[in-house]
């Protein structure tokens, strides 16, 4: 019986939402919900299903996925590459 945790990392790495999941295993968004938490264990028929859905959605998404992510660099860099103004670039107001 799989843990809630790896009920979850399946899903997630199809890049489903649970509403996805549940709309594509004709299930509630709740019912997804309640089997990664735990509150109600999965039945072996629904696994098999889970799987059948994410595993090939997972492999074609991991084939997409570029090498090496590029983010921020530093916490004061955005995301397009340009420092962000900080707390020292803004304009103060004169309210007096």
């Amino acid at each position: 019986m799989p843990t809630p945790d790896e009920i979850r990392k399946l899903r997630a790495s199809a890049g489903l939402t649970q509403q996805a999941l549940a709309d594509t295993m004709g299930v509630h968004q709740v019912t997804i919900a309640r089997w990664e938490t735990g509150v109600v264990p999965i039945s072996e028929s629904r696994l098999d299903h889970v799987r059948r859905i994410c595993q090939p959605l997972a492999a074609q998404a991991k084939r997409k996925r570029p090498a090496t992510p590029k983010g921020p660099q530093t916490p004061r860099e955005t995301l397009d590459g340009h420092p962000s103004p900080g707390r020292r670039g803004r304009k103060r107001r004169n309210n007096g």
